[in-house]
């Protein structure tokens, strides 16, 4: 079906372009250097930064908090296995937001906690329970996929329990020609002036034209990310016509993962 999104190709065949090489370049090198910059720009975008974050008091500006936008957050299940205690998190995993939440009511939920207590707590017993805690560590590095989360439990699961929760990723670099961008509705136009600023500086040394449309579409879709969130969530955010105030949970690294 046709789409207005940009792909891969659309994208390093207008870097290409802008720089003077092609429609696209035909030449590998210059080729291999398009894409990477393209994916340059993908990585700048997944990552930005809020400029309304700013704060000025006296002589001191604050800088600009980072963004986390709402459509790299997925929700998965995850189902124990009778006398397994740690579980592969998905590629790409990139912090809890919501965290395990049984699928029945009644059911206790583990909390999550430092991983250095998870092996406290085993260091003094090893009983099989339901799980009271669990907590996020490193795997084994992998050279395909990178980086690998794993989950593991306290005490060790003794039947199956099945738990689903929100967390934050970061998607594949786009690979073939044909490879589409994430993003909502309006993220292309961005994404394309992103990786043109990427372009513009590394390639002519210059903040220019494409770095300040690449902050104004980031910075307008930042505020319709804002927007989507609020209207998703306005169910536990007002209560009797009035702004409810919550409790926040915190996890290890002092992240928010929850609002109450």
């Amino acid at each position: 079906m046709p789409t207005l999104d940009l792909t891969f190709l659309d994208v390093y065949t207008s870097i290409s372009n802008y720089l003077g090489l092609g429609n696209p370049t035909t030449d590998a090198t210059e080729l291999v250097k398009v894409k990477n910059i393209t994916k340059r720009g993908y990585r700048k975008f997944l990552m930005p930064v809020d400029m309304s974050t700013i704060v000025t008091t006296g002589r001191i500006t604050s800088a600009p908090k980072p963004y986390r936008w709402a459509f790299l957050r997925q929700t998965t299940t995850l189902a124990t296995i009778v006398g397994q205690e740690l579980y592969d998190l998905p590629t790409g995993y990139n912090g809890m937001i919501i965290p395990l939440k049984h699928t029945t009511e009644d059911t206790f939920n583990p909390v999550e906690v430092p991983l250095e207590y998870i092996y406290q707590k085993k260091s003094q017993s090893t009983n099989d329970s339901y799980p009271l805690y669990f907590a996020i560590k490193e795997g084994d590095f992998d050279k395909i996929i990178g980086r690998k989360r794993e989950l593991i439990f306290y005490p060790v699961p003794d039947l199956v329990y099945t738990y689903y929760y929100t967390y934050r990723f970061l998607p594949e670099a786009p690979v073939e020609d044909g490879d589409f961008f994430v993003g909502p509705v309006g993220s292309s136009e961005a994404i394309l002036e992103t990786c043109l600023a990427v372009a513009e500086l590394q390639e002519k040394d210059t903040i220019g034209v494409h770095n300040a449309e690449a902050d104004r579409l980031v910075q307008q879709l930042i505020g319709d990310d804002k927007l989507s969130s609020l209207v998703g969530n306005i169910g536990g955010m007002i209560r009797d016509g009035r702004p409810r105030r919550s409790a926040r949970i915190f996890n290890s690294s002092g992240t928010q993962i929850i609002p109450a």
